[in-house]
């Protein structure tokens, strides 16, 4: 979404109005000691994919050559990245979106340049795993 997406108009408006507004009021309310951060996922592994019908789950699958990890996210990738938003260690953060999107948004995927043959970048697994009921897509 951050490189233009055809068909996709409404939910590039939505998420450029987010990513603005995240900057926007990082800057207002910072001299109120409030940080504001937004979390941008990428395509993540849920039963929201269910929603889809046979040509877009078909697209989303060949999607994954195009993401540098080579698979989905989890909602535990997000919910991770989220805790972190929430601890002292991102204290200095604000005004930003945090892109968890495997590298997604880096580069055109027509012409990604990777060598070899497809090796994914392994899930986050934590030693206290985050428990998110009814989370995987049928895809």
């Amino acid at each position: 979404m951050w490189r233009g997406f055809p068909s996709m108009v409404h939910t590039g408006a939505a998420r450029a109005a987010v990513h603005n507004l995240t900057q926007t009021l990082g800057v207002e309310w910072a001299q109120f000691g409030v940080r504001v951060v937004a979390v941008a996922p990428g395509t993540i592994d849920s039963t929201g994919l269910n929603s889809y019908g046979p040509e877009m789950k078909e697209f989303l699958q060949e999607s994954k050559k195009h993401n540098y990890a080579r698979r989905f996210g989890t909602v535990e990738e997000v919910a991770a990245s989220i805790i972190f938003l929430l601890c002292p260690a991102s204290s200095f953060t604000t005004g930003t979106t945090l892109r968890v999107d495997g590298g997604g948004s880096l580069y055109n995927p027509i012409h990604t340049p990777l060598h070899g043959e497809e090796q994914c970048i392994p899930p986050f697994e934590d030693p206290v795993p985050i428990h998110v009921s009814n989370t995987k897509s049928n895809l």
